[in-house]
């Protein structure tokens, strides 16, 4: 796929990008109606789309993202597969909080 069409988080290519990428570690992996939003949402902050601003007046690229939810509903994972795609974009990583505040430490 063309980078320029797997960077548009309107269209349902960066659906398509993300449930390719989920289904190379997981062969099941499949976003229900709900998770397409979530994951739409977090692909537009993280590679800096404006559209991100458009979900919600307060959401802004400014700020931070800060990602919640029980044990087990996927958090890690869904980092995991925006890390796989970011790969072939940027230097974007997944990062332990304790290694932060370790390095910060020193």
């Amino acid at each position: 796929m063309m980078m320029n069409s797997m960077l548009n988080s309107k269209s349902n290519d960066c659906i398509k990008i993300i449930e390719a990428t989920g289904k190379k570690k997981v062969a099941s992996f499949h976003l229900n109606e709900i998770d397409i939003k979530v994951y739409r949402m977090v692909y537009a902050y993280l590679f800096h789309y404006y559209d991100f601003e458009n979900y919600h007046p307060t959401y802004s690229l400014s700020k931070g993202l800060l990602i919640t939810g029980n044990i087990g509903v996927g958090k890690s994972y869904m980092m995991q597969i925006f890390q796989e795609i970011a790969r072939k974009i940027s230097s974007y990583k997944i990062v332990k909080q304790s290694t932060l505040l370790v390095n910060s430490l020193k």
